[in-house]
């Protein structure tokens, strides 16, 4: 993910990042979250620099990932999750 792209209380807690996608997760629907990842995977080349970020998803939200399909990306469900 862009480091430059996550909104600033974000940045550098990892605890904040895993609960705010959590929430969201859960809260939207599979149709939203699938809009969401469609916009950004469509691109053919991902705009650098990405670095690594891990987050700890619940259950709940783990779940909803699930329900995605393939061509969905999640990566990008989940920066654009972490601008706001």
């Amino acid at each position: 993910m862009r480091r430059d792209l996550i909104a600033p209380q974000y940045q550098d807690d990892a605890n904040a990042r895993a609960v705010r996608v959590s929430q969201e997760l859960v809260r939207l629907s599979v149709v939203e979250l699938r809009s969401m990842g469609l916009r950004r995977a469509s691109r053919p080349v991902p705009e650098p620099p990405y670095e690594p970020f891990a987050i700890a998803l619940t259950p709940e939200a783990s779940a909803k990932v699930a329900q995605l399909p393939d061509s969905v990306s999640v990566s990008a469900i989940v920066q654009e999750i972490l601008r706001r």
